[in-house]
């Protein structure tokens, strides 16, 4: 076996009869060892940005055109043709029988009329009908593409272009909350709008941290955070999630301790490994009258196929509100309980606030270079993994809470922070250290 790429969390790896498949990071074959190629896209359109814009990858399997989806979808190898619509992702598709659609996320196939297809304004010179052999970018392929390729020079240099940036727009003003939070946005904008990477926040992130440590109340922010620990365990988000015990039946009780979800009413289910969706719920001794809520995971696009039994669910691997709602819908079709409903609206309130981001702006906190923090979630709302090493926080003026991290590619990235995330005590932990080391270092005139 030869790896060939990494498409993180997966890789391209070719066998000794030189066909190509695809394996996830634990070992496990997801696109068989059939492949003639599999490439990110033709270098007439746009390279590399496939995996990390479209979150897939087309594999050729005798002439004949399939895909991978970084959600875990295998699509067989049988189209003729394909372009990617830059707006939502989804797939047009030629087939033998005429045009179709496969539809993100779920990447089924639609029939629609030529007239509809955005094939249609393809010319044929245009057409992706010859693959060279995959051996990955280097100079001498399509130079736009090529450009992508960050090396560690280009994000020092923009993370010091950062650094200069918000010194040079933050010598004109005064040391107040106030002006740092009227200016966060604009050091923003200005540094995503003309960089490739975020690589100039993190470096903003530094200038701020080192600077304006000064008039944070470090002390507040911790004591802050400890609460937010508190009212999310004992008042908030967790408490909701153990409201489930008492809506299932218990097996002592009762032979008939399931609850099971009809087509079409299932709750979404994801962990650092596995994404599908909730197919049954019910409470399971796990030791010694020891009952937890545990769910059997069933396949997103193959209802039928059970990929995982009895996993005890935690309040990371779910969207409160969502599960909530589909247990309403099994058990209490006529909202009879009032209680269950009210769960319903404080876990979508919960879901929807940044309060983190709040936190942080009370304690004078805007931007903080952080120490490099291992993070790992799944994205339900872009159907992304976030993966790799938190360099920095910032709030902006909604008040939300964006982490700039470097992913697995060394491409400083970013994503924004709920209260539901996984890592979430983590994040803050490192938030809390990244404050007190700075502290420490002003204090004592670093």
């Amino acid at each position: 076996m030869i790896e060939i790429e990494k498409i993180f969390p997966y890789t391209i790896v070719a066998n000794d009869d030189s066909k190509y498949g695809i394996v996830d990071n634990k070992g496990n074959i997801v696109v068989p060892f059939e492949m003639d190629d599999i490439v990110n896209l033709s270098d007439e359109e746009i390279g590399l940005e496939m995996w990390e814009d479209y979150n897939c990858v087309c594999l050729v399997r005798d002439g004949m055109l399939g895909f991978f989806t970084n959600n875990g979808k295998y699509i067989e190898p049988a189209y003729l043709n394909y372009t990617v619509d830059p707006c939502g992702g989804d797939i047009h598709v030629e087939t033998l029988e005429g045009y179709g659609i496969l539809r993100a996320p779920k990447y089924i196939l639609e029939e629609i009329s030529e007239e509809s297809s955005l094939l249609n304004g393809i010319a044929e010179d245009e057409e992706f009908d010859d693959f060279e052999d995959y051996e990955g970018l280097d100079e001498s392929d399509d130079e736009e593409a090529f450009d992508l390729t960050l090396n560690q020079d280009t994000v020092d240099e923009e993370f010091q272009a950062g650094y200069k940036h918000a010194e040079t727009i933050m010598e004109s003003f005064d040391a107040s909350h106030d002006d740092i939070a009227e200016y966060i946005d604009q050091i923003h904008d200005e540094l995503t709008d003309d960089f490739m990477t975020y690589a100039p926040i993190t470096g903003a992130a530094t200038y701020m941290t080192e600077r304006y440590i000064s008039i944070a109340d470090v002390q507040k922010l911790n004591k802050n955070i400890k609460k937010l620990y508190n009212d999310t365990e004992k008042d908030g988000y967790y408490a909701l999630f153990r409201t489930i015990d008492g809506l299932l039946p218990h097996p002592e009780d009762t032979e008939d301790f399931v609850v099971s979800f009809s087509e079409g009413n299932r709750p979404s289910f994801m962990s650092l490994d596995v994404r599908g969706e909730i197919g049954e719920i019910y409470l399971h001794e796990h030791g010694m009258h020891m009952f937890y809520v545990s769910a059997n995971i069933y396949d997103s696009n193959d209802p039928d196929e059970l990929i995982e039994e009895c996993w005890i669910l935690k309040v990371d691997n779910i969207v409160l509100s969502e599960l909530l709602t589909c247990l309403q819908n099994e058990i209490d079709p006529n909202r009879i309980n009032k209680e269950l409903s009210e769960n319903i609206l404080k876990a979508a309130d919960l879901e929807g606030v940044h309060e983190i981001g709040h936190i942080l702006t009370e304690c004078g906190v805007y931007m903080l270079r952080t120490d490099d923090t291992f993070v790992h979630w799944w994205d339900s709302e872009t159907l992304c993994d976030i993966t790799g090493y938190m360099n920095a926080v910032y709030v902006l003026p909604d008040g939300s809470l964006n982490i700039v991290y470097t992913d697995y590619d060394n491409f400083p990235t970013s994503a924004e922070i709920q209260l539901t995330n996984p890592c979430l005590t983590r994040i803050l932990d490192a938030i809390k250290a990244a404050a007190n080391i700075a502290w420490n270092d002003y204090k004592n005139g670093k």
